[in-house]
């Protein structure tokens, strides 16, 4: 695959785009959408060639925003593929710019950190998108916390929803947010919770623990959708109550 300029993707990326556009998930919308864009512009940003005309030819020109970060790489390259050499690999990149300027039209500022939560099994989106001020406790700790609280109170195969979680998330200042989608720390509340269990140290419970164990147990006891969940499960194994 060649641009105007007769630079020439790799084979390998190449491959990767072809499967991303036959598949039209750059039409999509939901969260299968967005992490295969991501895993497709970290794979263009490693590689040489794709390097040699995006982000090195951006930063020559004096771009350093976060703007150009993995999925701007995406686009740009999906555009470039899509037109099928109608386009030359200058006007996508305008097409890309134009859109990106759109997307990030000026909001309310958002106070502290922007959070994006989902489970990776989610179908659609599911996510739920929260702000969360810097403080000694982490949103990702208190998410992974509740659910494993929750496993300790009911079974080890309740799975907390995401609107619970941030209900939770809440009585520590978390504010969910219903803006424009902006670049953000995700919390996947499986593969978090399983690097989380396995990198805590006894005195990191211990301390989330101390913290948060008496608010937490009374939280899960009274959300509506834990403890319909706890039923349901009841039905169908002893479950402690």
């Amino acid at each position: 695959m060649n641009n105007s300029n007769g630079q020439t993707l790799s084979h390998t990326t190449g491959v990767i785009i072809q499967h991303v556009a036959q598949k039209n998930l750059f039409e999509g919308g939901n969260d299968d959408h967005w992490l295969l864009l991501e895993e497709l512009g970290r794979a263009l940003q490693a590689d040489a060639d794709v390097s040699a005309y995006t982000f090195t030819a951006l930063y020559e020109r004096g771009f350093h925003t976060s703007k150009y970060n993995s999925l701007y790489i995406a686009d740009l390259a999906l555009r470039f593929l899509k037109s099928a050499g109608r386009c030359s690999f200058e006007v996508c990149w305008a097409q890309t710019e134009k859109a990106i300027e759109e997307s990030h039209r000026p909001e309310a500022p958002v106070s502290g950190c922007l959070y994006k939560l989902h489970h990776h099994y989610d179908i659609g989106d599911q996510s739920v998108y929260f702000s969360f001020a810097n403080s000694e406790l982490s949103a990702v700790d208190l998410a992974v916390y509740l659910q494993i609280k929750a496993e300790e109170l009911f079974d080890d195969s309740i799975t907390l929803d995401n609107q619970t979680i941030l209900r939770f998330l809440t009585l520590f200042g978390a504010k969910e947010y219903t803006g424009k989608r902006q670049h953000c720390r995700k919390i996947d509340m499986y593969s978090d919770r399983e690097f989380r269990t396995k990198e805590w140290d006894e005195c990191t419970f211990q301390k989330l623990d101390k913290a948060c164990e008496e608010l937490a147990v009374a939280f899960l006891r009274a959300d509506e959708a834990t403890m319909a969940q706890v039923q349901e499960l009841a039905k169908s194994k002893e479950v402690k109550l």
